[in-house]
């Protein structure tokens, strides 16, 4: 069995008598007075540790941490006089921190000799180590004395002002003099701030307040921001050279503050320099200059803000109030889509894609396009214009970035569903009168608005791009089949589905000519062999003709609408005719359609009539212009335009989109309270109107409206106990 053994040590302290106690301070006294003197070379250490051992076991640590405080303070008391007598404000710094690391060095000696009793005494008593406690007595009696502490800071404020004002300085004393500062905190910035950093703020304020002062009234808005720009690196470096982190962030705002807050709508208002002209000029780099600094002073950037949401209302007014941009959608869409991208160059390159500031710019567009009410109607021509002409001669990538331009305006519009609705009648129109060039631009426009607004936006779009190819193939299968042998013209139909086109529902007649009544005849009986149950209305209205005119000087082919084809048809078994006749025999209604077919084959000369006046009169008779000439051989006879073009398609449009509306909200609160069951009216409205949001913006008044009918019809009912909470119906 091992045995366990445990040793224990005592060390018998011999009691120390008064004189003993005496001497050993003394020694230690005048030990700390050659180390300050720079004589320690001459000290025995191992004798100097040994007596504040002793005196520390013995229980006079209390009599030694106050002699070596006391001689601490008499030693560096000398300090004062070398600082102030005889010593040029030049060599200040210079001495002062060659005292410092006197004092530091001689410090640190000290402390190894007192290394027990700061392990000992120091922490029982919670006393400052002898480290700490000396350089706290060189902070009280030597930097915060009063002429040494304004010397002090006079110095380094004065070096830095120099250093602002152009001079080289040495920054060699700057750093020693805040790295003491820093020393003097123990770990925290207290001293740093309090005798020097609080100063030097307000000096800089100072410093910067005059500066503007002086040069807002000198400089250009750019030169001006460029000073600015320039001040506040050299303020960073500062601070990334000699000063501290936390000093940064106060520093810039005593610049910032009065060069950029106190002048900032001086800066943007700067006559022939300030930020309208940046604009207009299309200074992008000033503007990013503006827009770098202003982001740092919350009231430059509101300002900034608002100034540039004022300038994008100015701009699309001008563009509203131009009496011939507003007239013209390809002039008033092309200026549209300069205006945007000329702000989305702001944005991006100038406001580093600022998401507030591209919101109110973004917000002041929309504003100023729900204020021109033709803005839908107007995107919508001009899609349609670049697709019959212009879109010819561009290449794909081109084609995408026409689109592209397109869409950023139509993303701006709040009512989608209008310019949906004029989108579909110029496609119909292109569709139905062959004017489209390219069918996969058709095709890539639908998609990319189906991207945006979803399927169901597009859905109709879809449908009659889908009705064309069926078409083709109905046509393909009825040229091949017997019936089709005996028509004897040429024949091509489109079949469209009903409830996708436009114009399907105007009420016109026709009375169909005996050359095209077998054609049609012939078609319906295939049509309905192959789809029993379906009805085919024909329009006649929608459809065009190619016929071939005999006259003196040769044959000519004219391609004509399907009215104009059944009234030149007239002619050939008729040399005159009366307008009254024309009317009885070809029934065309309503009569602007009959006027506006007529006169637009009197304006090329292929009819003639009796009076010279261009309007119509039951009694004018006409005739077929036999010395018609035209150096082409097939032309086509374009319809006049009718008066108010424009406002007759909006008449159209508006109401079948209105009605859209109303169904689309009905179908909407059916979905929510479908999905949600139970739902208060403030909620519902509220979710209704989020998912409308991104069509058009119905008014809570009609979504009410909705909600009633909806409960009349049985889809859902009131709450007894809360009137204003719908149960749905299931």
């Amino acid at each position: 069995m091992s045995k366990k053994f445990s040793v224990q040590l005592k060390m018998k302290s011999h009691m120390m008598g008064d004189e003993q106690v005496q001497k050993s301070l003394s020694i230690i006294k005048n030990a700390i007075e050659k180390i300050y003197q720079e004589e320690a070379s001459t000290l025995s250490f191992e004798e100097l540790y040994r007596n504040s051992y002793t005196l520390s076991i013995n229980k006079h640590g209390r009599r030694l941490y106050k002699e070596i405080s006391e001689s601490i303070k008499r030693c560096i008391s000398c300090y004062i006089s070398l600082l102030i007598d005889g010593t040029l404000e030049s060599d200040f710094m210079k001495k002062f921190i060659e005292l410092w690391n006197k004092h530091d060095t001689a410090l640190k000696m000290v402390r190894d000799i007192n290394m027990y009793l700061d392990r000992n005494f120091v922490v029982k008593e919670k006393q400052k180590d002898i480290y700490t406690m000396g350089h706290i007595l060189f902070k009280k009696y030597i930097l915060r004395e009063e002429n040494v502490y304004q010397k002090f800071r006079n110095f380094l404020l004065s070096r830095i002002n120099e250093e602002r004002n152009g001079e080289k300085i040495e920054r060699d004393f700057l750093r020693g003099a805040i790295k003491i500062l820093i020393e003097l905190g123990f770990g925290s910035n207290n001293v740093y701030k309090r005798d020097f950093e609080k100063y030097f703020l307000e000096e800089s304020h100072q410093f910067y307040h005059n500066e503007a002062s002086q040069k807002i009234t000198t400089h250009t808005a750019s030169e001006y921001l460029a000073c600015v720009q320039k001040r506040l690196d050299e303020e960073q470096e500062r601070c990334l050279d000699f000063l501290i982190e936390e000093t940064k962030k106060p520093l810039l705002k005593k610049v910032l503050n009065p060069m950029i807050e106190e002048h900032c709508q001086s800066i943007i208002n700067k006559q022939d320099s300030g930020l309208g002209t940046m604009i207009r000029l299309s200074h992008y780099q000033n503007i990013h200059l503006m827009f770098k600094i202003f982001s740092q002073v919350p009231k430059a950037r509101q300002l900034f803000e608002k100034f540039l949401v004022e300038r994008v209302n100015e701009d699309c007014d001008q563009i509203i109030s131009d009496g011939k941009i507003s007239q013209s959608p390809k002039e008033f869409i092309e200026k549209c889509i300069e205006t945007k991208q000329k702000y989305n160059i702001i944005i991006t390159q100038s406001c580093e894609k600022d998401n507030e500031i591209n919101l109110a710019v973004k917000n002041a567009f929309e504003n100023c396009l729900t204020r021109f009410p033709q803005s839908s109607l107007y995107l919508a021509k001009y899609a349609d214009l670049k697709m019959r002409k212009e879109i010819k001669t561009l290449k794909d990538d081109e084609i995408s970035t026409l689109f592209d331009k397109i869409l950023e305006i139509f993303r701006l519009l709040t009512e989608k569903d209008e310019f949906e609705g004029f989108y579909r009648n110029n496609l119909s129109r292109r569709l139905l009168t062959n004017t489209t060039i390219n069918e996969e631009a058709e095709k890539m426009m639908i998609s990319k608005l189906k991207v945006e607004c979803g399927f169901q936006y597009t859905s109709k779009l879809e449908t009659m791009m889908k009705d064309m190819t069926i078409s083709d193939n109905l046509n393909q299968q009825f040229k091949h089949s017997p019936i089709s042998d005996n028509i004897g013209i040429g024949f091509k139909i489109k079949v469209l589905t009903s409830g996708n086109w436009s114009n399907e529902s105007q009420k016109t007649l026709c009375t169909i000519p005996k050359e095209l009544s077998i054609a049609i005849n012939n078609f319906t009986d295939f049509y309905m062999k192959n789809h029993s149950g379906r009805i085919l209305t024909w329009k006649l209205n929608l459809g065009s003709a190619d016929i071939i005119g005999k006259f003196e000087e040769r044959n000519y082919e004219f391609n004509v609408s399907c009215y104009q084809m059944a009234i030149l048809m007239l002619f050939n078994t008729a040399e005159k005719l009366s307008v009254e006749q024309i009317k009885s025999l070809t029934n065309i209604t309503p009569e602007y359609e009959f006027k506006r077919h007529v006169l637009s084959m009197i304006k090329v000369k292929i009819l003639l009539k009796n009076s010279k006046e261009f309007d119509l009169k039951d009694e004018d008779l006409l005739k077929v212009n036999d010395k018609f000439k035209n150096r082409l051989h097939r032309l086509k006879v374009p319809l006049l335009n009718q008066k108010d073009n424009l406002e007759n398609e909006k008449k159209e449009v508006i109401p079948k989109v209105e009605d859209d509306r109303r169904h689309l909200i009905e179908a909407t609160i059916v979905r929510v309270m479908k999905a949600r069951k139970r739902c208060d009216h403030i909620s519902l409205t509220s979710e209704v109107m989020r998912i409308l949001s991104s069509i058009f913006s119905p008014t809570a008044l009609m979504i009410k409206q909705k909600i009633e009918g909806l409960i009349e019809k049985d889809y859902m009912f009131r709450d007894q106990d809360d009137r204003k909470i719908y149960i749905y119906k299931a």
